[in-house]
């Protein structure tokens, strides 16, 4: 699908050249984020406010809560316009999802894909085929990470640059 976007620069004083490019932050697809909020059990709560700070106690280094995201925003906002949820999910994240994974063969082949040995699975059935975590959660129903988790793992939403042409 190709899309012309039109900008009216005429009354600023904006100035481009051919070659410069417009970063444009594109929200992450609203069924892909309601799916995953209802595989995550939190459809209901997707415009309560969540207060984001650091667990007391905790013992990883550095733990901050991320730049990009507002102390105060709804559950439906960071996963809309914050992370990240098309990313391939690295094998500690995988082994972050074994904790949250009821079905013991799901646990099982959770682990398996995280694990050395299960490094050439990873590659061919997650890394290579792009898979997400939706796509994870799809294959592994019994898997149930808390939002923070997703926090923890899954990157800031990245602009994506457009090219400029007069």
């Amino acid at each position: 699908m190709t899309l012309l976007l039109e900008l009216d620069i005429s009354e600023t004083t904006f100035s481009y050249q051919p070659g410069d490019a417009f970063n444009v932050v594109c929200p992450n697809c609203a069924s892909e984020v309601d799916e995953l909020l209802h595989f995550l059990g939190l459809s209901e709560k997707k415009d309560h406010l969540v207060c984001l700070k650091v667990k007391p106690g905790t013992k990883k280094k550095g733990a901050a809560v991320p730049w990009y995201l507002s102390k105060k925003c709804s559950v439906n906002f960071i996963m809309t316009w914050c992370l990240e949820i098309r990313t391939v999910p690295k094998k500690a994240f995988l082994r972050s999802l074994v904790e949250y994974t009821a079905d013991a063969g799901a646990k099982r082949r959770v682990q398996e894909l995280c694990s050395k040995q299960g490094a050439s699975d990873y590659n061919a059935f997650v890394r290579d085929a792009g898979v997400c975590l939706l796509d994870l959660l799809r294959a592994f129903p019994a898997c149930r990470p808390p939002l923070s988790l997703l926090i923890e793992h899954l990157p800031k939403l990245q602009a994506r640059p457009y090219s400029a042409a007069r």
